[in-house]
């Protein structure tokens, strides 16, 4: 599992360096503009619509279809599945057709001719993206890993492709048309991939997929809004915060979810088929381990990743950055918010584990209750704290929010079983760690100073980053933190 999961790891590392270099093209065409805001405003519920379901199929077909195929049940009915697909993602399309003529008469400032067309083409990528979600868990079903992710990355290359060329003449409709037609790229590839699983091996059907479907998919969809409801919140509550306040908040989490991608896509993309399988061969006590195993993996390797971030903010956001329309004044404000959301990232992460545990163990009405609980408290949080703090209200209250989560999907996993998922001894491993890397940094940084005002900043944060990640490997040999050192010695002998 670990040598497949470093070659995924790499992949989804690339995957997150396009999508990372899509932002950066982004905040030099656009900066953080009114332009900008009432794209991230209007494109919010459809991307909050298609990422609920393609989560969902993530999270919990892809255990379904591994499970049909350890019982060798070859009867359920792909063509079925694919036909109701469909028409759930015909349905988004058209009904968003609908709101976005709607709030074209209600808004007219936003919903303009460009705003029109950022809804039309967002409808579009929600359309193939909906679709691409079954095909790529299907691939992974089949333990097919590894084209996905790079089908994956078509939606990116071509919004980076469409920004570069039509910035200037449309404006933030080249990133929705870029998106929309790297999108259908992909769904065509992923169909000619599955089109024998889809069209051919058909002979009979399986009418346990349509009760999953009719009865236990839209529990499955309302619990994936655990992960995907910050945007439309933020478009709720952000525009009254005043001008730019969208698109701060935007860049913040996608510096996150980029950060995150990294740390957890390739142990988490393998973790539904292994656990899958585990849960069938395996006691609970040995499942409950290998949840806290890779719990813990991950706890180390972005608890070093937030220290660094959450102290060198300003460093972080003018590299990624601060180029173009993107002012040294919006480095300023991403920075006061960065650290917050930073220190959301290790229970974010956290429930990302314990959700797909929950899917697995078929906790359908758990997940479902996760998903209510996450948007019912960061609405309550950003609004509480919005109003005391302003914009930094927003950042607190994401951080608060997971905190809360993380602690609730701990219990519904682990129960009273939570000393399996941080024992004693790995509770003051970590703390000591965590302690000597943010002195460690902070002495890296009064040793360099302001880097990122120095003409040479950009070596010496080569020079600062390389030294902290000398000193994260050697704090972690020196403490036998085992989730590093396993780590470290299976990359050693991977070939």
């Amino acid at each position: 599992m670990l040598n497949k999961s470093i070659i995924i790891s790499i992949l989804s590392l690339l995957t997150s360096f396009v999508s990372a270099l899509n932002q950066v093209f982004i905040a030099k065409a656009f900066g953080s503009s009114d332009a900008l805001d009432n794209y991230l405003i209007i494109t919010s519920i459809p991307l909050f619509l298609s990422a609920a379901i393609t989560a969902g199929f993530n999270y919990y077909l892809t255990p379904l279809l591994i499970k049909l195929r350890i019982e060798k049940n070859s009867s359920y009915n792909l063509i079925g599945i694919s036909k109701a697909i469909l028409y759930i993602s015909i349905i988004i399309f058209f009904l968003g057709l609908v709101l976005n003529l709607i709030f074209y008469y209600i808004e007219p400032a936003i919903f303009d001719k460009v705003g029109i067309l950022n809804g039309i083409f967002i409808l579009f990528f929600a359309f193939f993206g909906i679709n691409n979600a079954f095909l790529i868990a299907l691939s992974n079903a089949k333990s097919i890993f590894y084209m996905p992710i790079i089908l994956s990355m078509f939606p990116y290359l071509f919004a980076l492709l469409f920004i570069l060329i039509y910035a200037k003449v449309i404006g933030t409709p080249s990133i929705s048309l870029g998106l929309a037609i790297g999108a259908g790229i992909c769904f065509i590839s992923l169909l000619r991939l599955n089109f024998n699983d889809i069209f051919i091996e058909r002979e009979t059907k399986f009418n346990g997929l349509r009760k999953v479907f009719s009865r236990k998919m839209p529990l499955v969809f309302i619990g994936m809004i655990t992960f995907t409801c910050f945007q439309t919140i933020d478009a709720i509550i952000t525009p009254q915060l005043g001008a730019k306040s969208m698109s701060y908040v935007s860049y913040c989490q996608r510096i996150i979810v980029s950060l995150g991608t990294i740390v957890i896509a390739g142990p988490s993309l393998l973790l539904t088929p292994y656990l899958s399988n585990s849960l069938y061969t395996q006691s609970n006590s040995e499942f409950l381990e290998i949840v806290g195993r890779t719990t813990r993996l991950v706890f180390v390797i972005a608890g070093a990743a937030a220290v660094f971030i959450a102290l060198n903010p300003t460093m972080i956001v003018q590299l990624l950055f601060q180029r173009g329309n993107f002012t040294p004044n919006d480095t300023a404000n991403i920075a006061t918010l960065l650290p917050f959301y930073v220190l959301g990232i290790l229970p974010m992460l956290g429930v990302v584990i314990n959700f797909r545990v929950l899917m697995v163990k078929d906790q359908i009405i758990a997940a479902a209750a996760l998903g209510g609980l996450t948007s019912i408290l960061y609405y309550i949080f950003s609004w509480f704290f919005s109003n005391s703090f302003g914009i930094l209200g927003v950042s607190i209250g994401y951080m608060a929010t997971w905190i809360v989560v993380f602690g609730v999907a701990v219990i519904m996993v682990f129960k009273k079983k939570i000393s399996t998922l941080f024992p004693v001894v790995f509770v003051f491993k970590f703390l000591f760690l965590i302690i000597s890397l943010i002195t460690i940094s902070t002495f890296l940084k009064f040793l360099f100073g302001n880097v990122y005002i120095d003409s040479f900043y950009f070596v010496k944060q080569v020079i600062l980053s390389v030294i902290y990640l000398i000193s994260f490997f050697t704090l972690s040999g020196i403490l036998k933190l085992e989730e590093i050192t396993v780590l470290y010695s299976k990359f050693l002998r991977f070939k």
